[in-house]
């Protein structure tokens, strides 16, 4: 017997609203897999990455300041506000390594009337307990009466405060070979001081070649003053620096 039309398109209609149901099911499972926070009228604050991205703040990269000005972006996520909205955080003192006096925030923080994204202000001093040495600052945002806490992924943010020298990712080996040569502590210190630069990540070769040649012909001036600038072990640094030019 053939089935009528009006039983088909029934059929139909309940076969579509099946995997509606299912495809729901899925989104919302999902949303609470990772943690999305829903909306309905609430308003939320997170940061902007994972906690995972550890953010670093490096006193070697920058020799001739005492303090560090950090900014820490934060994501506000709700209706646009009409007025400023209060942000909470702590600093978490269980996993936080780093000493009291060496960092500062911001008194007062809040998020801005009709902004997307805004910024927590943070002050990192040079102190003789840091020199030498890493520490971990960790900061957690609370919830407030106006604002609940969002990803519990970009709950938290991780920064590595460090007044510690370490070979930086663009030293690598092109670098090694072609240009600075052997890395060294003392190789890389003089050449921050010598042209004002730790972090090459942001230059193209051309640039970073520029600033190479500005440390090769400090080394080369300081072999003709008779003053050359040595390794720890006594060897010419000059010599070690492949770099032609």
């Amino acid at each position: 017997m053939k089935k009528s039309f009006f039983t088909l398109k029934l059929n139909r209609n309940l076969l579509l609203l099946a995997w509606s149901c299912i495809g729901l099911s899925f989104f919302f499972a999902a949303c609470k897999k990772n943690d999305i926070p829903y909306y309905h009228g609430k308003q939320y604050i997170q940061f902007l990455d994972p906690y995972t991205d550890t953010m670093s703040v490096a006193f070697f990269l920058t020799p001739l300041l005492d303090t560090l000005q950090v900014r820490i972006p934060v994501k506000y996520i709700g209706e646009q506000s009409t007025e400023d909205i209060a942000i909470g955080f702590k600093v978490n003192a269980k996993e936080t390594t780093a000493d009291a006096d060496v960092y500062q925030f911001r008194s007062n923080p809040v998020l801005r009337k009709g902004l997307a994204t805004d910024t927590l202000y943070l002050s990192v001093y040079k102190k003789q307990n840091l020199k030498g040495k890493e520490a971990l600052l960790v900061i957690d945002l609370k919830q407030t009466d106006r604002l609940t806490v969002g990803e519990t992924i970009k709950s938290r943010k991780v920064l590595r405060l460090s007044d510690k020298i370490t070979r930086p990712k663009w030293w690598d080996a092109l670098i090694e070979n072609t240009y600075l040569g052997k890395y060294s502590d003392k190789k890389y210190r003089t050449f921050i001081e010598v042209t004002g630069e730790g972090d090459l990540e942001p230059y193209t070769i051309e640039q970073k070649r520029d600033l190479m040649l500005q440390f090769k012909y400090y080394l080369i001036d300081k072999v003709d003053k008779g003053t050359p600038v040595l390794e720890d072990d006594g060897k010419d640094m000059l010599s070690t620096v492949p770099l032609i030019g």
